[in-house]
């Protein structure tokens, strides 16, 4: 029986530790999911920014804020082809922080 009770203890911290195991990695791959995320953001809002900008520079002087709804037509599809071009990209990276934990 000794022997029984030392096995089941061992199996017993050994699967205690791969439980604590797998949710430090998962909080890791979350945490690098956030921070790919974030820094797709960063760059979308900076060639959002970019494009308003210029389309409202051409409209004449600028007047700040820019309002998307301000500007032409077509530079309104364009942010919003860029906007869903963004999302298209950061799903195919398959870098969704709760979609890969979701069964």
């Amino acid at each position: 029986t000794l022997k029984s009770t030392s096995s089941s203890s061992s199996s017993s911290s050994s699967t205690t530790t791969t439980i604590a195991t797998f949710w430090q990695v998962a909080q890791e791959w979350q945490s690098t999911c956030y921070t790919i995320r974030q820094g797709r953001q960063a760059m979308l809002s900076i060639n959002r920014n970019e494009l308003m900008v210029e389309a409202a520079a051409a409209m004449g002087p600028l007047k700040l804020p820019i309002h998307l709804e301000d500007l032409p037509p077509t530079v309104q599809r364009q942010v919003q082809m860029m906007e869903v071009a963004f999302q298209k990209q950061f799903l195919a990276m398959g870098m969704d922080p709760c979609l890969d934990f979701q069964a």
